[in-house]
């Protein structure tokens, strides 16, 4: 709940102080936000929001990685 005041979704996130646009750059919702907000408001096709959608797999990526790591073994 807290990342979507975060991501872009109720405030521009160029809008929020300094501090708060450093932590949504590690939030993939803002990645999502981003994306969803440059094909509906500004016409781009999905090939160009690739950059977008390529940081939202990685995160993607990095998560499942990371959940595998952790599930223990029996």
């Amino acid at each position: 709940m807290r990342s979507s005041f975060l991501c872009g979704v109720v405030l521009p996130v160029d809008q929020l102080p300094g501090y708060f646009q450093a932590a949504s750059k590690v939030l993939p919702l803002t990645y999502a936000v981003g994306a969803l907000r440059d094909m509906m408001l500004h016409g781009q096709a999905f090939s160009e929001v690739l950059g977008d959608v390529g940081i939202l797999a990685a995160f993607a990526v990095v998560f499942l990685v990371l959940a595998a790591v952790t599930v223990r073994r029996t």
